[in-house]
């Protein structure tokens, strides 16, 4: 796949996205969901920690992380929009010495990418087709705790992926939304050797944290 082309992202992720998502953030911070995988990390222990946030958008998650005492963090993304505009934001806040972006899908930059100690993937899957293949790649980057975010299996929420869609195809939109199912990535996950130990729910988002296993 194009590395600004999977699933048509760099088109529905663009510069007025961008832009409306960095200003909103500097304006008001996170958004409640934002928050709470924050804090699950928090709860795990931030100081010190190094972080891989694949699909990271403006950067806003990792920049609390770094806020938090975070040594580094790392983003990964398709869109050149959120590279630039997380690259932008990272200079106001004054973490450029702290952050490094790359654009392009994590798939296929995964052998030139370095594990940390924390990696994020929020509100990512439901954009990627191969939730399997993305899993197994991103927890091989993990080396202590790997947080992700997904969409709710409920049969509104099937439902509404459905029409959302059925919707996209009708106007010829590449981009598409994809439910994977919880049991199926929590066995990806635990595949990998890492354990749940936090799990909250929020609107349509399904939030987990998963402990990679002690040698």
């Amino acid at each position: 796949m194009d590395c600004c082309n999977v699933n048509g992202l760099n088109e529905v992720f663009n510069k007025s996205r961008a832009a409306k998502e960095s200003s909103k953030y500097l304006k008001n911070g996170l958004d409640r969901r934002a928050t709470m995988v924050v804090g699950c990390l928090s709860d795990q222990g931030v100081s010190g920690s190094s972080i891989l946030e694949i699909g990271c958008g403006v950067g806003s998650v990792h920049m609390e992380l770094l806020k938090q005492g975070a040594a580094s963090a790392i983003g990964v993304e398709v869109s050149q929009s959120y590279v630039e505009a997380a690259t932008s934001l990272s200079r106001t806040l004054g973490f450029q010495d702290a952050t490094q972006y790359h654009l392009g899908n994590f798939v296929d930059l995964e052998e030139d990418m370095p594990s940390a100690d924390m990696v994020i993937l929020d509100r990512v899957i439901c954009c990627y087709p191969d939730m399997e293949g993305l899993v197994t790649a991103s927890t091989r980057h993990s080396q202590r705790l790997y947080v992700l975010t997904y969409p709710r299996w409920t049969w509104w929420m099937r439902v509404g992926a459905w029409a959302f869609n059925f919707g996209l195809t009708a106007m010829r939109r590449e981009f598409r939304f994809f439910l994977h199912h919880p049991k199926d990535i929590g066995a990806t996950i635990e595949a990998a050797q890492f354990s749940l130990v936090h799990s909250a729910k929020h609107g349509p988002w399904e939030i987990a944290a998963y402990r990679r296993h002690q040698a």
